[in-house]
């Protein structure tokens, strides 16, 4: 890896992302397919591939100590899905990057992820007692907590997303991975 402030490679600066990842990220941040590329650490893309507007049929490449990013499109979860997220946690990637036009979610392995401490069930991800964190309605559905608060459809979906990435982020964190949320 480079040193902080070199030209070449990755060196994450405070955020824990790179300029060159940032320029990685920006090529495909705002397109309206899913795209992905793959890339060393000092920033060398190996992969780059187009796919179609939800899916970029990332899993048929290996990822063996390479990172990886793709883009969610507008009108798809600025989140992970949970196939992003069994793939990264699967296929031995150093780190995995989902970008949309407002937000960067890095996902990066560290030496405490084993396999044996994550499995992606759906218990997992849906359930608020094994995260520990709150949902933002209560015991409402999202359509009453609108009409009982008089909110937009809007300002609920970005409730619910924002409570997701939480799930997300603390789900990920205790298998030992290291999680960057950055909006842009």
């Amino acid at each position: 890896m480079g040193s902080r402030g070199s030209s070449s490679g990755i060196s994450a600066g405070v955020s824990g992302i790179s300029a060159t990842e940032e320029r990685i990220f920006d090529s495909i941040r705002y397109s309206k397919r899913e795209n992905l590329i793959v890339y060393d650490d000092k920033g060398n893309i190996v992969v780059k591939e187009g796919g179609m507007k939800s899916h970029t049929g990332y899993e048929e490449h290996d990822y063996e100590g390479m990172n990886v990013v793709h883009n969610h499109p507008q009108g798809v979860g600025y989140y992970p899905s949970n196939q992003d997220l069994a793939t990264l946690h699967n296929s031995g990637a150093k780190s995995m990057t989902v970008v949309s036009p407002e937000h960067t979610i890095k996902i990066i392995r560290t030496d405490k992820v084993q396999q044996s401490n994550y499995s992606l069930r759906s218990e997992d991800t849906i359930s608020n007692e094994r995260v520990n964190v709150q949902s933002p309605f209560g015991n409402l559905s999202a359509g009453q907590y609108r009409q009982k608060y008089g909110i937009s459809v809007k300002e609920t979906n970005r409730l619910n997303a924002e409570y997701k990435v939480k799930r997300m982020k603390k789900l990920m964190e205790d298998a030992g991975y290291k999680v960057i949320i950055k909006e842009q």
